[in-house]
């Protein structure tokens, strides 16, 4: 009795077993794999205005553009349910500079200058999805007693943090497909110089603005994967495996009789 009920236990898994694992496959929970999951784009944009060499209010600017190109998200793999954006150790970095000279001698002469260093970014991306900001610094000299000129520097340096969660369906279209979409990088470098001192007196002034995450910008699709549902054919052959099962279980019992 024991061998005949183990038997027809055995035959009954041997079909039933083979079935569960495809069945099991259909369920899907959101996952983020390996590329095209997960896109990084490395860049680097430079703005280096002309020096100023007229104080008041004279600005210098150069804005630079740079943009980097993203896969869109293949529907094939799945079903598009979130979009993460993120620039990875971004830093906004420059120099800024300046000098001024006074004409004038004897001991109440002096020269004195500042030169306002301003930096404009903005990241643009399908829409409406990105981040802008103003950064500001600035150098300023004033001449040592006894002397008409003078000279300073500073070197502005500014960490960019952006991230950002997009699961608005009007948005994740705009990033579906077999084709690519763009990120869009601008800044744009303002210089402001401005003189003090004795009259007739003089300044000059420059500088650069570098944005650049050295690790890029990150775009990560979360997803579900599309379900695996066995064929008919399949689902026939597996009903075949057990009847197979089955029967050997019955004609072991005959046997054992």
């Amino acid at each position: 009795m024991f061998k005949t009920k183990r038997l027809s236990q055995i035959g009954l898994l041997t079909g039933i077993g083979a079935v569960l694992p495809a069945v099991g496959t259909a369920e899907a929970s959101p996952v983020c794999t390996t590329s095209p999951c997960i896109q990084i784009q490395p860049f680097t944009v430079t703005s280096s205005p002309a020096e100023v060499n007229t104080p008041g209010t004279n600005t210098s600017h150069d804005p630079q553009t740079t943009t980097a190109t993203f896969g869109q998200f293949d529907p094939s793999l799945g079903t598009l349910t979130e979009i993460d954006f993120s620039l990875l150790n971004s830093t906004l970095s420059g120099t800024v500079s300046v000098s001024a000279d006074s004409s004038n001698e004897g001991p109440g002469a002096f020269a004195s200058g500042r030169t306002d260093w301003e930096a404009e970014y903005v990241l643009t991306l399908p829409g409406n999805v990105g981040t802008s900001d103003i950064k500001n610094d600035f150098a300023s000299c004033l001449a040592e007693p006894g002397t008409r000129s003078c000279f300073d520097s500073q070197s502005p340096n500014f960490s960019v943090t952006w991230d950002d969660v997009e699961t608005q369906q009007s948005i994740l279209d705009l990033y579906m497909g077999t084709g690519t979409f763009l990120a869009t990088f601008n800044l744009d470098l303002g210089l402001t110089v401005n003189t003090f001192g004795t009259p007739p007196s003089s300044a000059s002034g420059g500088g650069t603005a570098t944005w650049d995450p050295p690790n890029g910008l990150a775009v990560t699709y979360i997803f579900t994967p599309n379900s695996t549902v066995p064929e008919p054919g399949t689902l026939a052959l597996l009903g075949v495996g057990a009847l197979a099962g089955l029967g050997f279980a019955r004609r072991r019992l005959k046997s054992d009789r």
